[in-house]
């Protein structure tokens, strides 16, 4: 019998099985395509309509989905490999030497791997152009323009290529140490853990308890603490779910009673827990993150409006400065009044920047901004362009400013007070910290010979939702003026406008793409868990039928067994979901320590909105499987 006739003979035989992975690879072949199409689209990168972040943003889907491909691929690989093995046994016992296995792997994961290539490549083809059509409507766009190039398809195939060939050829050098009668009990040795104790899973939830409640505690905007935290959670939740079987068999043993009348129960959730705390691990991590992230997203689209118009007073902001967007005002007002948006107030304020301090006077300020700031000859005031800072912090720049020493004729200056309120939307933030003196100090620096002088155009317009256009146009004016300069990344924003369009697109275009597309890829990850958890649990079925012809010999009829099955499938189901929606409510609590309470509602809200729709997917695929389940049984008596 030739490879070829081997390798028919085991698809017919094995079906199922070379399905369930055949579609692991389909679907991560799909996503990517499509995924891709966004990233690489020109139109996206360049419509005047969009955000400049919306390219940014479609990096963060793709980065998402990469990762997980690594994982889900490889993993899903070495579950198919897993349940091969006993086959490769039987070849090895009738006289197949390794080398001979090695040819048969290669053989039919080169067909599996173009069938799934060609059947991923063909309906990403044909569904990307309607989930751009989804994207351009989510954006509310609707002259984009969709393009398919090359690069799509080089990007998901070099992807899916390396990590399916680096899969294979680990197994291909793993076959070094294949032994025939290990690989004929593959199916009945179970891969228990070397640390088997319920302390472990105890542990592992004190972890994950003290992690979220030193978060809850002392986490105040430092991403110090939020990172040890995390990865004091991730722990945590890795040793709980290591032992996930030992813990929860331990608390139902404690009762004899209980114990007794769920023995099978309890010694197939020891087994079936052994093999799936893996999966059970990044399922529950995946939730969390998914969940947590689409709540965040979700929160920051109901607030884009509020928070882009507390951010920046003024519709539009952009500096002209000597040496920098030295522009002429004629060429401005010409791209403002093309724009046919009517500008209903327009201020400036006039500054100087000397030694790296921009400094402006309290008149000019005054009259821009509607304050009343009033400061003496031989002082100035420090305008801190920040909003919620606690006491520590403002105490922190007070320290500061009070060690800074200026030098020249900024060194007669002394500091009167330092002020923390935002004023006017500042480009690139440089404006966030400026000095304010009086005129008469101001005329006296003013003559100095190592200034530049500039000045900030404010604008308000009638209708500053119809000013993206506007804002693109005046960007890429100033990156046409300013092309031959050197600028830093600081810089480079600097003479850019600081926009609430651009704020609010960000919050609500950008948000809204990526809470999309994180949804989309959680429908992604539902779809290949489902997957994966299919291969493993019915990877047992031969020993399963195997379990209940000997249960029905002393007894254990069909309705009681499928029960015993049924209630095994509901907590292997449940775990995920009932320990990783609580974590991500807790967990967006301490993120949000510093957020009112009005914000903590609407993010519990939306982790909670997103948490049924996932139960609610679970609790699908769960009554899928159980279907499964009593077709199988049924079949067996």
């Amino acid at each position: 019998m030739t490879f070829k006739e081997v390798a028919v003979k085991n698809f017919k035989g094995s079906l199922r099985k070379y399905m369930s992975f055949f579609l692991c690879n389909s679907v991560s072949i799909l996503f990517l395509f499509i995924y891709s199409t966004l990233l690489f689209n020109e139109d996206l990168k360049n419509s005047p309509k969009l955000s400049e972040v919306i390219s940014k943003v479609m990096v963060i889907p793709n980065v998402v989905l990469i990762v997980f491909c690594v994982v889900f691929i490889n993993y899903s690989y070495s579950i198919f490999i897993k349940g091969r093995k006993r086959e490769y046994g039987i070849f090895m016992n009738l006289g197949m030497s390794i080398s001979d296995i090695r040819k048969l792997i290669v053989f039919e994961n080169a067909i599996i791997a173009l069938l799934s290539i060609f059947l991923g490549i063909i309906a990403g083809t044909i569904f990307s152009r309607l989930f751009f059509m989804i994207i351009a409507a989510v954006l509310k766009v609707k002259d984009l323009k969709f393009s398919l190039g090359i690069r799509p398809y080089v990007f998901t195939l070099g992807i899916y290529l390396t990590v399916f060939s680096l899969s294979v050829l680990i197994t291909i050098i793993s076959t070094r140490s294949f032994d025939i009668i290990n690989l004929l009990k593959t199916s009945k040795m179970s891969t228990r853990s070397k640390i088997s104790k319920p302390y472990v899973g105890v542990l592992g939830l004190v972890i994950t308890v003290g992690a979220l409640a030193s978060l809850i505690i002392y986490f105040h905007g430092d991403g110090e603490t939020l990172l040890k935290c995390t990865l004091a959670l991730i722990i945590g939740i890795y040793l709980l779910m290591l032992q996930a079987g030992q813990f929860i068999t331990f608390f139902i043993g404690r009762n004899k009673e209980r114990y007794n009348k769920n023995i099978l129960l309890i010694s197939n959730l020891k087994y079936k827990f052994d093999q799936t705390n893996k999966i059970l691990f990044i399922i529950t991590v995946m939730i969390i993150v998914v969940v947590f992230i689409s709540g965040l997203y979700m929160n920051l689209i109901l607030s884009a409006e509020p928070s882009a118009a507390k951010i920046n007073p003024y519709h539009i902001s952009f500096v002209l400065e000597e040496g920098k967007n030295e522009t002429k005002a004629e060429d401005i007002e010409k791209i403002i009044k093309d724009s046919n948006n009517k500008v209903i107030e327009h201020k400036t304020i006039e500054f100087i920047e000397l030694k790296g301090e921009l400094i402006t006077s309290q008149k000019d300020i005054n009259k821009a901004v509607k304050s009343n700031f009033n400061i003496n000859k031989g002082s100035y005031l420090r305008l801190r362009q920040v909003d919620d800072l606690d006491e520590k912090d403002k105490a922190m720049q007070y320290t500061s400013e009070q060690r800074l020493k200026h030098t020249g004729i900024l060194s007669e200056l002394k500091l009167k007070d330092i002020q923390f309120k935002l004023y006017f939307n500042s480009p690139g933030y440089m404006f966030n910290n400026l000095m304010i003196v009086s005129d008469e100090d101001y005329e006296k620096i003013r003559v100095a010979s190592d200034i530049k002088k500039g000045r900030v155009e404010l604008y308000n317009f009638k209708d500053w939702k119809k000013t993206q256009e506007l804002v693109y146009n005046l960007n890429k004016a100033f990156r046409e003026y300013n092309k031959n300069l050197k600028l830093s990344l600081e810089n480079e924003n600097y003479i850019l406008t600081a926009s609430r369009i651009e704020t609010y697109n960000e919050n609500n275009q950008g948000t809204r793409v990526l809470f999309f597309l994180m949804a989309f890829l959680e429908l992604f990850f539902l779809i290949c868990i489902s997957i994966v958890m299919s291969l493993k649990i019915f990877s047992d079925l031969d020993n399963d039928e195997v379990q209940y012809k000997n249960l029905y010999k002393i007894g254990i009829m069909e309705a009681e067994y499928l029960k015993i099955k049924c209630n095994e499938l509901k907590i292997l189901f449940s775990t995920a979901p009932t320990l990783a929606i609580p974590i991500t409510v807790i967990y967006s609590f301490g993120f949000s320590s510093d957020s009112p309470s009005v914000d903590k509602i609407k993010i519990f809200l939306c982790d909670a909105t997103i948490g049924i729709v996932f139960i609610i997917l679970e609790l699908i695929y769960y009554f899928l499987c159980k279907k499964t389940y009593m077709k199988r049984i049924s079949e067996w008596s």
